[in-house]
């Protein structure tokens, strides 16, 4: 196995030297994840439970076990593509290894080295092999399981034990690998969960109660290893299960469960997984064998010619058969179909199918072998692989030749331009070569300074899209995968809107193709720019904008920072534009605040040494003025809030050496102004979640479009500490409640969240909205009791909201009551307006993350 193993390492490292492909949109999104779990690990704290939460939580949707065994890599190796595959190496080692021993315990020698030397020639395989994606670690950990369970099943010895205390070690071991499984994707129960229920309901039947209990230990060993990460991420786990599956299933028109291609989807994908040679003499040796079979049964006292294949073992065929057929079964009972999602049952199929081809010579098998490894290489390459491709079926994987395509050089450039500060570009074609995924993972291999995002996918964001961001990355010719006529629209205008943009300017671009060329676009004044100072200076702060503003307007500012780096990394700022004083008193508001962090908190950390010296941040941005103001003089004050724990909460005031006022008139003209930055917006959408449900879809919308600009987030923690220092000044503000709340739930931080809305429950016990976030948040932290007084109260105030009928029905479901919670679900849907009925999901307020 060891000298198969090195032979499979040499050809897949020769792939990888010589392939200059760019990681599509999966491959870059789990590099992108690996990279941030070995971001995480250098500073670990292992007896900290608040980094252990946060350490899960870093990949909300997938789960994180390929990308923190990927990190030991990544440390060796560096921060490449090439460098993180080095994991499928070391899962080749195991998959061929746990493949031998299965063939080998349930047949012979034979039959599992020639599984082995099969499952390292199946093109289903290599195609994920050649990757760096899930699913071959998934492959890998499902058949290693299996293996466990054979053993464990039929007594097979761990090491040097044997008898009970074997079956006991080989339980554990299942255990771990299912737990393993489970971190790995969670399909992994379509593929043992059959196997293992079947081992032990058989155990049960026959009374053998050590089994049982071996069973049962293994599942529980799996859920301690898995259980860390689904408590942290489980609502994201159910909801983009669903998106996964229903959703993908209609926009990539799976077929239906009830129709027959539903049951042979994947029977067809054979010759895809296998190529036609493997297939073939697999199918021709089954038939051979059946006819010696038959030729036996007629004349039993007749001599056969000698077979190479070793005798068949009934046992061996039912654990191998009853697993891949079990496994497709399942399997085609999901309604979202693919030809990567069966590829784990190919391991113990390259069993049947070497049990197959060992019903032929030597000379047969090795011929055959010799042919699908030739065409196997010949697929990899450019001037012959659409002519092998009939023989050797399925997706392409081409190698590809030449200079590596320009992420790298984008991603220089950006830095070159704003060395000092974290980057978002606003990616708009979205091809296997360039997309805001491979992009993203480039930019996050430079200490993640620059991040990739898709924009121009929505029509009615299109403006939101064109001035939001500082650099656009375009392209000429084919823009990729746009589904749907209103995306593509959307893309197209906002790639008109930024290339005829007066405020943008071409810094570069990088031919790619005859017919095609990257273009890199950046904002003539950026957002947020960064300078080194010559001279040291104490921290303050300038303010320019327009001298006359009406109000009820988001108006233009641009704040002008100086200090050290140490107050200005991570600083909040409090800002308050306050009225000064008249003899008159004309009625309305008398000020407002536009709280934010330094430079948006975009200044990388630490910046590079300066003794002796400041350093100055523009900020170039906008705030909103309310309605209701005051007419008169306003100025601005300011606070510092620490950007350390250990310094406390108290604020220092910033100078303010250069007066900084504006005079808020009525008859003012308006003046075109940027987007708001995060924080402010997030102020704004405290007073929609107070109103319900006509608020709540915008704020998802509004915090999706954000979340796109503000990749990791950081506008959350800053609205979060703005708000609840100015409620401990000002504590009957509500809309900034409702906010801090917000806040407090798109950062997880429930505890916090939980004593926000008791606190606006008690404000306010007549707004039902206010009762139903509470009673969310208390069923997320599956706190059901506690939340059942907050739903039946908003059932209560408003008994026809769809929504609080889902929030009881999801309350029974944790109480195991699931008659009750269905019957609770369809007074919801009989309650949902006409055009909505059946789609309008139950309330939650934590949406997807970008």
């Amino acid at each position: 196995m060891l000298g198969l193993w090195l032979l499979v390492l040499l050809v897949d490292r020769a792939w990888f030297a010589i392939d200059q492909s760019a990681p599509a949109w999966d491959q870059a999104e789990y590099l992108t994840a690996a990279l941030t779990y070995a971001d995480a690990l250098r500073n670990p704290q292992w007896l900290s439970g608040s980094w252990w939460v946060d350490f899960w939580r870093l990949s909300p949707k997938v789960p994180p076990l390929v990308a923190i065994i990927t990190v030991p890599f990544l440390w060796l190796f560096g921060p490449t593509a090439d460098a993180a595959t080095a994991l499928n190496s070391a899962c080749s080692l195991l998959l061929l290894g746990s493949v031998y021993a299965i063939g080998r315990r349930l047949f012979d020698r034979t039959t599992g080295w020639w599984a082995a030397l099969l499952c390292s020639v199946m093109p289903g395989l290599w195609r994920v092999r050649l990757d760096y994606l899930t699913e071959f670690p998934l492959v890998t950990v499902v058949t290693a399981a299996f293996a466990a369970l054979v053993f464990w099943a039929t007594g097979g010895r761990f090491g040097p034990w044997r008898g009970r205390l074997a079956h006991w070690l080989w339980a554990i071991g299942l255990g771990l690998l299912l737990g393993a499984g489970l971190l790995t994707k969670q399909p992994v129960v379509f593929f043992l969960g059959l196997p293992w229920a079947g081992l032990l309901a058989v155990a049960l039947w026959r009374s053998r109660w050590e089994r049982v209990t071996q069973g049962l230990l293994a599942l529980g060993i799996a859920w301690i290893v898995a259980a860390p990460w689904y408590q942290a991420n489980w609502l994201f786990v159910l909801s983009g299960g669903k998106r996964a599956t229903v959703d993908s299933a209609i926009v990539e028109g799976d077929p239906a469960l009830n129709t027959l291609d539903a049951w042979i989807y994947y029977l067809k994908l054979f010759p895809q997984h296998l190529s036609w040679p493997l297939l073939g003499l697999a199918i021709a040796g089954g038939c051979l064998a059946f006819l010696k079979y038959q030729q036996q049964l007629a004349w039993p006292d007749r001599p056969l010619p000698s077979s190479p294949t070793p005798k068949g073992d009934r046992r061996g065929w039912l654990w191998t058969l009853g697993f891949w057929l079990g496994a497709y079964l399942l399997c085609s009972l999901l309604v979202n179909k693919d030809w990567r999602y069966v590829l784990p049952y190919w391991p113990v199929g390259a069993i049947v199918l070497a049990r197959g081809w060992l019903v032929w010579g030597a000379r047969v098998r090795w011929s055959l072998l010799g042919l699908t490894v030739l065409l196997s290489v010949l697929s990899w390459l450019p001037p012959t692989a659409a002519g092998v491709a009939p023989l050797v079926p399925g997706p392409m994987r081409v190698v590809q030749w030449g200079p590596a395509l320009p992420h790298a050089q984008v991603v220089q450039a950006v830095i070159d331009h704003a060395p000092y500060l974290q980057s978002t570009v606003g990616v708009l074609p979205s091809t296997a070569e360039l997309n805001q995924h491979n992009l993203n993972f480039f930019g996050a291999a430079r200490n993640f300074q620059v991040y990739g995002r898709q924009v121009g996918t929505d029509p009615q964001a299109v403006a939101q899209d064109a001035r939001s961001l500082d650099w656009y990355l375009l392209k000429t010719g084919d823009q990729g995968s746009m589904r749907g006529r209103r995306r593509r629209e959307a893309q197209a205008a906002t790639s008109q809107t930024l290339r005829q943009s007066s405020e943008l300017q071409l810094v570069e671009h990088w031919p790619v193709a005859a017919d095609a060329e990257w273009q890199l676009w950046q904002r003539r004044s950026p957002s947020v720019t960064v300078a080194p100072l010559a001279n040291p200076a104490p921290l303050k702060l300038m303010a320019q904008l327009p001298e006359r503003l009406p109000p009820g307007q988001v108006a233009p500012v641009t704040y002008r920072w100086q200090g050290p780096a140490a107050q200005l990394q991570g600083g909040l700022a409090l800002l308050t534009w306050q009225r000064e004083p008249t003899p008159d008193r004309p009625a309305g508001r008398t000020g407002w605040i536009d709280d934010r962090a330094i430079g948006r908190g975009r200044l990388m950390t630490p910046l590079p040494p300066s003794t002796g010296r400041a350093w100055e941040v523009w900020d170039r941005s906008a705030m909103v003025l309310p309605p209701d103001l005051a007419p008169g003089r306003y100025r601005l004050w300011a606070s510092l809030l620490p950007n350390d724990p250990q310094l406390g909460d108290r604020a220092q005031p910033i100078a303010i050496p250069t007066e900084a006022t504006v005079v808020i008139d009525p008859a003012a003209p308006a003046q075109p102004a940027p987007e708001l930055d995060g924080v402010a917006q997030l102020r704004l959408l405290g007073l929609q979640l107070r109103s319900g449900r006509s608020g709540l879809e915008s704020v998802f919308n509004t915090i999706g479009r954000i979340n796109q600009y503000n990749p990791n987030q950081t506008y959350v923690a800053q609205a979060e500490l703005t708000l609840r220092y100015r409620l401990s000044q000002q504590p009957d503000r509500l809309g900034w409640r409702y906010a801090l709340g917000l806040a407090q739930v798109l950062d997880r931080n429930t505890s916090g969240a939980i004593a926000t809305f008791e606190q606006i429950t008690q404000a306010e016990p007549r707004n039902p909205w206010a009762q139903a976030y509470l009673a969310v948040v208390r069923l997320y932290e599956f706190q059901t009791d506690a939340a059942w007084p907050a739903i039946q109260q908003a059932l209560v105030l408003a008994p026809r909201v769809p929504e609080f009928h889902y929030l009881k029905a999801v309350a029974h479901a944790q109480r195991w009551e699931l008659g009750r919670a269905i019957a609770e679900l369809r007074i919801g849907q009989s309650l949902e307006p006409a055009a909505t009925q059946g789609h309008h999901p139950p309330i939650g307020l934590i949406p997807p993350t970008s």
